[in-house]
């Protein structure tokens, strides 16, 4: 089979013929179908991650599949694949068959083509719990959206709108500001917001961003949940000023809320597949992988991209 292998970080992964992987007790084989790239995919290539995993490492954190092998899962059901160590500290999803713990498989959701089925459930959950889990987001306020044409951005932009909010989209162009959803009002740089006019800022990238829009546009006793940090790890904070404005800065972290995302996917799904929530997708043959990854790190891709896999050679 093929798989798209690290030797080294920072440099693109390769494609290699390798051996289909052997399975443990309590582990299936799933043939992979679609896996899309994320934010963490690219950190964990970089080498920026927590933990490094051993060289070469198969990436890709995520995927939807049909089970091959199992002890657990009927074979032929279509599976979601993600957690459990799956493509960090793991061999991924980043190949044409994966051998993962059956504790990493949940059933994927039958309405959905496996590229969305794949896609969707990450950003959306964590759409949801900014929006409202963290925001708590109320009818009136002024919402802030940055990195807006993302994944995330998309979703929780139109989340927002959902609640009752006057939502903002912070852009970098007004070429990117045309793939802003309906509804949201395009931002072309923090030069243009007001002064200390928003209640709350839904972040996606971070960095130099984020500390300047927490220096100039976010009103006081406003609230700032932290979900990405693509412009940059680290902010800078006026900690006289901060103090005094009593800005709320809340980070969101997926990784402790496995629970609540099975609790609001359902609904999310349902307002998707009637139409009332719109998700852009890039999808690209798994031969393109590296290229994906390059864009994403541009901040040039609109909404997720996803790779896909069409051999069923083993």
């Amino acid at each position: 089979m093929t798989a798209a292998r690290l030797h080294e970080f920072g440099s693109p992964p390769r494609l290699e013929r390798v051996a289909v992987p052997r399975v443990e007790p309590a582990h299936s084989l799933v043939q992979v179908e679609a896996s899309p790239l994320t934010h963490l995919d690219l950190t964990i290539a970089r080498g920026g991650f927590g933990v490094r995993p051993d060289l070469p490492h198969t990436g890709g954190t995520q995927a939807v599949g049909r089970v091959v092998s199992s002890e657990r899962f009927d074979v032929g059901s279509r599976v979601l694949v993600r957690g459990h160590g799956i493509g960090t500290t793991r061999a991924g999803c980043w190949s044409e068959y994966a051998a993962v713990p059956d504790l990493a498989l949940t059933a994927a959701a039958p309405r959905l083509s496996s590229a969305l089925a794949a896609a969707f459930p990450q950003p959306a959950a964590t759409a949801y719990a900014a929006v409202h889990d963290v925001a708590d987001v109320q009818p009136g306020e002024r919402v802030l959206v940055t990195g807006a044409t993302g994944a995330v951005g998309q979703l929780a932009a139109q989340l927002a709108l959902r609640a009752g909010a006057q939502v903002h989209g912070l852009v970098r162009s007004p070429a990117r500001a045309g793939l802003l959803v309906p509804g949201v009002q395009p931002v072309i740089g923090t030069e243009e917001m007001g002064d200390r006019c928003i209640d709350v800022v839904i972040d996606t990238v971070g960095g130099d961003v984020l500390t300047e829009v927490m220096a100039t546009s976010v009103r006081p006793t406003g609230r700032v949940v932290l979900v990405g940090y693509t412009a940059g790890v680290r902010i800078a904070l006026n900690l006289p000023r901060w103090l005094l404005s009593e800005v709320e800065l809340l980070p969101l972290n997926m990784m402790r809320r496995a629970s609540r995302s099975a609790e609001v996917l359902p609904p999310l799904i349902d307002l998707l597949v009637a139409g009332e929530l719109s998700f852009g997708i890039e999808e690209l043959p798994f031969a393109q992988l590296a290229d994906g990854l390059a864009r994403l790190a541009t901040g040039t891709v609109s909404g997720r991209a996803v790779v896909t896999f069409a051999s069923k050679e083993t």
